[in-house]
């Protein structure tokens, strides 16, 4: 419920910024870019699906140590779709985080395995959304941009609401205030 309420109200916000300022007309986009904004909001929904359901099943301090390989799988992922440059030195760290990650589930991973796949795919999520951007920013403004992420990413949230009757929780108003002030927030920082 939460991350319905935050993309929703973070697309709000994404529009009103674009509105103010004077974008409106960029929101139409190309045909070319269509489908790699579908994609993005797509990727962004299933990363935060998939996010939560790791963190559910985890200690969140151990979610918490897991989602730092979000910078090191996004360089991995731009060094193999873009072609980037990487020096040992960008991969000493993963290969002592990937060493860690490892001695972390040494005896406990019949416990902890589905939690930390779940986690490390929205890991991989994060990766191929900054790829997206990365090739879809010198087309659209960042604003246009962060719009298309979080409505497609709220699209896919709230696609399952009916269909498990979560639709008829309502949350507390002063929560569902607190998320939708905690939303503008990230959309004025990120605008």
């Amino acid at each position: 419920m939460f991350s319905m309420i935050w993309t929703i109200a973070a697309t709000c916000y994404a529009f009103i910024i674009t509105v103010l300022s004077n974008r409106i007309k960029e929101l139409i986009l190309p045909r070319h870019l269509i489908l790699r904004m579908m994609a993005l909001g797509f990727v962004t929904g299933a990363g935060m699906i998939l996010g939560w359901a790791g963190l559910a099943l985890l200690d969140p301090s151990f979610a918490s140590f897991l989602w730092r390989f979000a910078p090191a799988l996004t360089i991995i992922v731009s060094y193999v779709a873009l072609r980037e440059k990487m020096s040992a030195w960008e991969v000493l760290p993963f290969v002592i985080m990937l060493i860690g990650g490892v001695i972390s589930t040494i005896g406990v991973w019949h416990a902890v395995a589905t939690g930390v796949v779940l986690t490390l795919l929205a890991c991989i999520t994060v990766a191929i959304q900054m790829l997206v951007a990365k090739k879809s920013i010198t087309d659209l403004h960042p604003n246009t941009l962060v719009f298309y992420r979080v409505a497609g990413a709220a699209s896919i949230i709230t696609l399952p609401v009916p269909t498990n009757g979560s639709s008829t929780k309502s949350p507390d108003f002063a929560w569902a205030k607190l998320t939708m002030q905690r939303a503008s927030l990230d959309g004025i920082a990120e605008g």
